[in-house]
């Protein structure tokens, strides 16, 4: 096995896409709102994989938040929300530390 050199090119060089799940749910979850629309235009990704992507890490995590595609949109909806559709705010920070490995 070996390597070979090829030509610097910028796609080569430039970061990759970044997380997308983690500050999106934790922002949902600080809010303390009982749901919300996801805007998803500054994503480099399609609509069918972000919520491919966010509905594995909700269940990887076992948050309380369900996430519904209707017509090429992305809603959040919190499952421990009250009838008025008001959720207490939770630290997306915290759930992680408390969890029990694996």
């Amino acid at each position: 096995m070996q390597l070979i050199e090829v030509p610097v090119t910028p796609d080569l060089v430039k970061p990759g896409k970044g997380r997308i799940s983690y500050p999106l749910l934790k922002e949902f979850l600080d809010s303390g709102m009982g749901a919300a629309k996801v805007d998803h235009e500054d994503v480099e990704t399609n609509v069918g994989n972000l919520y491919v992507t966010l509905s594995l890490y909700i269940k990887a995590h076992s948050l309380p938040v369900r996430v519904t595609m209707r017509k090429q949109e992305l809603y959040l909806g919190r499952t421990d929300a009250d009838d008025k559709g008001k959720a207490s705010k939770l630290n997306l920070d915290e759930m992680k530390a408390e969890r029990k490995p694996r």
